[in-house]
């Protein structure tokens, strides 16, 4: 006899919107001939259906075996609901009724399918350079609030056709409930703007961009996130004259390639940086360049003195249509003025970008909020984040704290700035918000910052800042605190980056201890001074600074970390060959005399590891003043990864206390360069020295697990040689985040939790005492 039917209510949660899960769920109710409905709502999506017990197991399977390529289901439950006699399979109208906890799904490059059909004469979408599908296209960029349905996008105001409403309204056709479907008879227009803001006339804008680098011109081009500044990277003249436009002298360009077969003439690619070039993600990935490049791009002007270039395919349709049409590699870089955002707005482009470019490309398509595009690299088919963003941001989904709070706001860093937001049980991690001193940038935190609060729906209980009283971050924090009457509390930097790395790897609830590397430029230490060479260990949810690299003084305030020849002063002062031979020849007579009296009498004082890679850079010479953050730790790893075989030869390292001196290491690459050792073996031997350094301290400690954070640690060789290193140890990288400071709003959040964990922890110690 037949089996018993049910009505049963399924809620989804997880990366389920702007995927195509509706459709998916459709087919496959067909497919089990199912009745019942399907919807998008604020917490996800919920299916009611009429099924047996046997039938809506298998439903339920299939739901999690095969979703969309985009989706990230987190959790399913089915429970049996008042018996309701469904006629048929319907998608019904999104529910905005319920509480935000629903995933924003972030950009999706073009997928494989519509990058054919672009590309297809006989293709209605054949040209048109805003095609997408249920898997492809902007999500987030353009999302106004949950659920994600057309209307609470950008792309409302554009009204279908009659042939895209059929593909719409089609089960079986690919662009079925696309929510941003379109074509261009009904969809999106490009419009050209000259430097002076005058409209251009042109048949075929995208012959008119072509023709437009072939005559060398810097062209502004709006692409998913924001602007981008591209012209010919073969023609040195053009790239020349971007660097003097944007006041960029040396710091590194990214580069669009038009398909494969151009870019394995150029670089050398992985399998694995091949996966992360055509993912849909689409981030720029940094790759060695061959000696002699077959497209002849003006390697040397590109990534001055550097053997890797940041790479990346046209991830959307427009980018795909001009790249393809040139032919030939394309620098790609954020359209901004120095220290600002990225622009994103088309009038703010016509204003602002003019100054820049000969050509204006916009269409009319709102971007609601601005991303730069990612940034990463492998290191022994490890991903390291360079900047988290288009693609990959807002969503995290690696571990979060047991049972956490709501409405949690941690505010970040000031450089290389994100905001974080605990909601239930899921933490949102903006995308990288850049240097917070410019005003500009200060706007656009806090516009991201107001978008993330209205999409997930949170309400702000408590607020998290770090402890350096004038972050513009913190002070921001403290505003928001006072006129709202929250919380608010104060994270040390480091701490900050310590519990970063042990949620990413789940090690908050372990018993076993952890020895935390976390190695940057700067960081409000609880002593007033300014750390950066630090060495915590974690212990049944205490946090403790263990070890750290010597103090030097801090001199001259911020110009330290612009200028390597400070931090070579600073760290070799003490040794009298560095004072004879090398240091006066790096300053004037007065700024030396300037220089050494601060000192004789310092105010402050540094441990930081990135100043000390400033200072041994300087001392070889590769870099006296910065252009850019990084720049000589920059060319210091790419001179040590020329000598790459020798990994044996280290610096003495003398630990006293809870101190580990710099003074040994100094010495011997003074006596290496008086000895005319060459400089790639010296580089290479200061990066060794640092592996048998944290070596030595774990042993110190008897700790078998080590974590690094900090933005030391974007350094591949440096990973790559600890990897090889401490073979005998378990060690714990980022995963979904930079080790950068964009994490640092992540750790204040995970930081905040191991604090409400030891609290409660103290309090169950507390009972047991009295009840003994």
């Amino acid at each position: 006899h037949e089996e018993a039917v049910f009505t049963y209510h399924i809620h989804i949660t997880g990366q389920v919107q702007g995927v195509g899960f509706r459709p998916f769920v459709y087919r496959l109710a067909s497919k089990f001939k199912l009745t019942g409905w399907v919807n998008n709502s604020r917490d996800g999506v919920h299916i009611e259906v009429n099924a047996t017990e046997d039938i809506i197991t298998k439903f339920a399977n299939q739901l999690c075996q095969q979703p969309p390529p985009a989706a990230k289901i987190e959790s399913l439950t089915i429970a049996q609901t008042l018996f309701k006699d469904h006629v048929d399979f319907q998608i019904i109208e999104s529910d905005r009724g319920n509480v935000n906890t629903g995933r924003v799904s972030p950009d999706f490059a073009m997928c494989p399918a519509c990058r054919a059909e672009l590309n297809k004469n006989t293709n209605r979408r054949f040209g048109y350079g805003f095609i997408t599908c249920t898997h492809c296209g902007p999500r987030y960029s353009i999302q106004a609030e949950m659920p994600f349905d057309r209307a609470s996008t950008t792309m409302a105001s554009f009204v279908m056709c009659d042939l895209c409403l059929k593909e719409y309204n089609n089960t079986n056709d690919a662009r079925f409930y696309s929510q941003t479907n379109s074509c261009a008879a009904c969809g999106i227009q490009v419009s050209l703007f000259n430097a002076g803001g005058e409209k251009i006339m042109a048949g075929s804008p995208i012959q008119f961009i072509v023709d437009s680098f072939q005559k060398g011109k810097i062209v502004a081009i709006k692409g998913i996130g924001g602007y981008l500044l591209m012209c010919d990277a073969t023609n040195i003249n053009s790239i020349e004259q971007l660097r003097y436009r944007k006041n960029r002298p040396t710091k590194p360009f990214a580069v669009m390639y038009p398909n494969e077969t151009v870019l394995k003439n150029d670089v050398n690619v992985s399998e694995g940086e091949r996966e992360l070039l055509w993912s849909a993600q689409a981030p720029v990935v940094l790759l060695d360049s061959k000696e002699f490049p077959a497209s002849k791009i003006g390697k040397a002007l590109i990534a001055p003195g550097l053997n890797k270039i940041g790479v990346m395919m046209p991830y959307a349709p427009l980018l795909a249509l001009i790249c393809e049409g040139f032919g030939k590699p394309l620098v790609a870089t954020s359209g901004n003025i120095s220290g600002a955002p990225i622009v994103y707005q088309d009038e703010e482009a016509i204003r602002e970008l003019s100054s820049f470019s000969d050509l204006i490309v916009t269409y009319n398509r709102e971007i609601i909020i601005h991303q730069d595009d990612s940034v990463v690299q492998l290191a022994n088919s490890k991903t390291i984040f360079l900047r988290r963003s288009r693609g990959y941001s807002p969503s995290y989904f690696g571990p979060i704290a047991k049972n956490p709070m709501d409405g949690i706001i941690a505010m970040g860093s000031d450089m290389k700035a994100s905001v974080a937001i605990s909601h239930g049980h899921q933490w949102y991690v903006s995308q990288y918000l850049g240097n917070q001193e410019g005003y500009e940038a200060q706007l656009a935190y806090e516009k991201t910052t107001a978008h993330l609060i209205r999409l997930s729906g949170v309400v702000a209980s408590c607020i998290l800042v770090d402890q350096h009283p004038m972050y513009h971050t913190t002070q921001r924090g403290e505003r928001w605190a006072e006129s709202e009457g929250l919380n608010i509390f104060r994270i040390q930097h480091h701490g900050a980056h310590f519990a970063a790395v042990l949620q990413e790897n789940d090690l908050i609830e372990e018993e076993e201890p952890v020895l935390g590397v976390i190695w940057d430029g700067t960081g409000y230490g609880t002593d007033g001074n300014s750390w950066g060479g630090e060495f915590f260990t974690y212990r049944e949810s205490t946090i403790n600074r263990a070890f750290h690299l010597g103090y030097v003084p801090l001199i001259a305030g911020d110009k330290m970390a612009k200028q390597p020849r400070l931090s070579a002063l600073a760290f070799g002062y003490e040794n009298q060959k560095f004072k004879d031979d090398l240091v006066r020849k790096k300053f004037s007579g007065a700024e030396y005399q300037v220089y050494v009296k601060m000192l004789d009498q310092p105010a402050l004082f540094t441990s930081s590891m990135g100043r000390l890679f400033d200072a041994v850079a300087s001392l070889l010479g590769l870099c006296d003043i910065s252009t850019y953050e990084g720049e000589a730790a920059l060319y210091l790893q790419n001179l040590a990864a020329k000598e790459r075989a020798t990994i044996n030869k280290i610096y003495p390292i003398q630990i006293t206390g809870n101190t580990i001196s710099q003074g040994s290491l100094i010495e011997g690459i003074l006596d290496d360069m008086q000895q005319e050792v060459p400089k790639n073996e010296i580089a290479l031997k200061f990066h060794c020295t640092l592996v048998a350094m944290i070596k030595s301290v774990a042993v110190n400690l008897k700790y078998k697990r080590i974590a690094f954070s900090g933005g030391v640690f974007q350094n591949s060789l440096l990973i790559e040689l600890l990897t090889e290193g401490l073979t005998d140890f378990k060690l714990y990288f980022h995963k979904e985040l930079s080790p950068n400071d964009e994490n640092i709003s992540f750790g204040q959040l995970a930081h905040y939790h191991i604090q409400q964990r030891k609290s409660k922890q103290e309090v169950a110690h507390h009972e047991i005492r009295n009840r003994i």
